[in-house]
């Protein structure tokens, strides 16, 4: 049951990734090789043939999502918060841009105490965007012991005197609503489950292998019903619908995470590893709601 939503080009391993400055021919023709065995489009390698200096070819590269690019500091990711501070800003745009800091901050270990040391810095930063970040972490993490470090520390910086982002009340609770069941001839499972904040719904996807009982995957669409639609328009390939109570969903979903998280493509990984903690805090609005 592939993914059905963006998808996510081939990338290569960050091993792969040569120094821009140091990036010579031989260098720029085993990069070729190992974007080719990725399965890199055509497009895709005729950016190594434009013209320009090994670092602007390299940049192409991270620009055109094949090639992992720096990653940001904690400065840099505070910082990146503020455009988000408006009263534009959707709670689950928020939540979003939150999932992404939780995936980055906990590390490749899921390390709640590593966790914790990175919130102490994002209040030590301090301002408007640290607040609105750690109000986020606060409302979207699955870990009661997080929850009260960043409400904690949030609440300490409202007390200098900043203000909190507009979309602060709303985070963290949207409304559960239907839930969706299908099964593929391999017996992989997909639940949608959906969720509404006011007038706008949205939907967490999940897939759970039917060999290893596992999340395979786990994305976020602000589109459900279309989704949906894609679902429904081929029965044998997802499997006929199915709709599901909560106590249901929450039954499949629960389940599932006790399995270790078995993700095979690359957006997969990086689905599972961004949206999981969102799945977990979902998941605890379900059950509440399953009664």
């Amino acid at each position: 049951m592939p993914h059905q939503d963006e998808q996510h080009p081939n990338s290569v391993p960050d091993n792969s990734v040569p120094d821009g400055d140091k990036l010579t021919e031989p260098m720029l023709e085993q990069l070729r090789s190992a974007l080719s065995a990725a399965g890199a489009s055509d497009d895709v390698l005729q950016l190594l043939d434009e013209p320009g200096t090994p670092t602007e070819i390299l940049q192409r590269l991270v620009d055109a999502g094949v090639m992992p690019d720096e990653p940001a500091s904690l400065e840099e990711l505070i910082e990146e918060f503020e455009e988000l501070l408006t009263p534009e800003t959707s709670p689950l745009e928020a939540e979003l841009a939150g999932a992404e800091f939780l995936a980055i901050a906990r590390g490749d270990d899921d390390d709640n105490d590593q966790l914790a040391a990175v919130l102490t810095e994002v209040e030590q930063y301090g301002g408007a965007s640290a607040l609105g970040l750690l109000r986020v972490v606060a409302a979207i993490s699955p870990s009661a012991s997080i929850q009260q470090s960043a409400t904690a520390a949030a609440d300490r910086l409202a007390g200098t005197g900043l203000g909190d982002p507009p979309w602060v009340g709303k985070i963290g609770t949207p409304r559960p609503e239907s839930c969706y069941g299908y099964v593929d001839s391999d017996q992989d499972q997909a639940v949608l489950a959906t969720f509404r904040y006011g007038d706008e719904t949205h939907a967490l996807a999940v897939l759970i292998d039917g060999d290893l009982g596992g999340v395979r995957d786990v994305w976020v669409t602000d589109k459900p019903d279309e989704l949906r639609d894609e679902f429904r328009a081929d029965p044998d390939q997802f499997g006929a619908e199915t709709e599901l109570s909560a106590a249901t969903a929450v039954g499949l979903l629960e389940q599932a995470l006790t399995h270790e998280p078995c993700p095979v493509e690359e957006d997969e990984i990086d689905d599972v590893d961004i949206y999981l903690a969102l799945l977990r805090q979902r998941l605890q609005l379900l059950a509440a709601n399953a009664g």
